[in-house]
């Protein structure tokens, strides 16, 4: 590892302490994202909750910032629900290799990895170079994963360094967070309020919901206060929050809730 300039030493000791006094979960996940998406740089950071099944990890919780709301949608809908990251070489390559801070041109060839059809999903986010590093928890792992927009340059080996430092030096935020619950299970609801929830993410109003799943305006309404009751919020934005934060429009940086 590289000698870490003492500014850099300074910026995270500085953010320990401040992610320290923040008392809500999501307000220190989106706090320390926010100041590592400078430190590295990147693009795109994201902490997500991983379950070794076989040959590769099961996401569970996520959070993640600089997504705009397209790339969050394609995210969600191809990469998360669809199951992209099961096929994606570079993390069927880490999971190999198990704890530890790599890039992705450290395990995958180039021309493996442009050839990979997986490949076009990234493309169409925008996104192309990983970065990640992955610690071990008390019941599951937890990653620390940097992207960078498509064309841009690979991530250095300094970056991959910082990344790795800032893994190690932030164990112990990973580990609270996960004694409070944040990176549990995905909360689990019937059938078709899931397909209502779906619909939400998509953006559909009620009355297109009613008429994607055949129903009627009423019952799917019904739906909805069932899932208000089901995750405790009083409206349909409190709602969406636990779920999915879009930036608003002009901004570059989000918090993105997936279960």
């Amino acid at each position: 590892m590289r000698d870490i300039r003492s500014k850099e030493l300074r910026r995270i000791l500085e953010l320990s302490g401040e992610v320290a006094e923040i008392t809500t979960g999501e307000e220190r996940i989106e706090h320390f994202l926010k100041v590592v998406m400078r430190l590295v740089p990147t693009d795109i950071l994201g902490l997500v909750s991983l379950t070794c099944e076989g040959d590769y990890y099961s996401l569970g919780t996520g959070y993640s910032v600089g997504l705009d709301e397209a790339g969050a949608k394609i995210m969600h809908e191809w990469y998360l629900n669809g199951g992209g990251y099961r096929v994606d070489p570079f993390s069927r390559a880490f999971i190999r290799d198990g704890e530890g801070t790599a890039r992705r041109q450290d395990l995958v060839l180039n021309a493996d990895w442009y050839s990979d059809p997986h490949i076009e999903g990234l493309k169409s986010m925008g996104l192309d170079g990983t970065l990640a590093s992955v610690r071990d928890l008390r019941s599951r792992k937890i990653g620390l994963v940097a992207r960078r927009s498509w064309g841009d340059r690979p991530y250095s080996e300094e970056e991959r360094d910082m990344l790795d430092l800032v893994a190690k030096a932030f164990h112990w935020l990973f580990l609270n967070l996960e004694a409070d619950g944040y990176f549990g299970a995905p909360l689990e609801v019937p059938v078709r309020q899931q397909q209502v929830l779906d619909g939400l993410l998509r953006g559909l109003s009620e009355k297109e919901i009613a008429a994607e799943l055949m129903l009627s305006p009423r019952t799917v309404h019904k739906y909805v206060e069932h899932l208000f009751r089901h995750f405790q919020v009083n409206s349909r934005a409190q709602l969406m929050a636990l779920w999915t934060r879009f930036p608003q429009r002009g901004r570059s940086e989000s918090l993105v809730v997936h279960h």
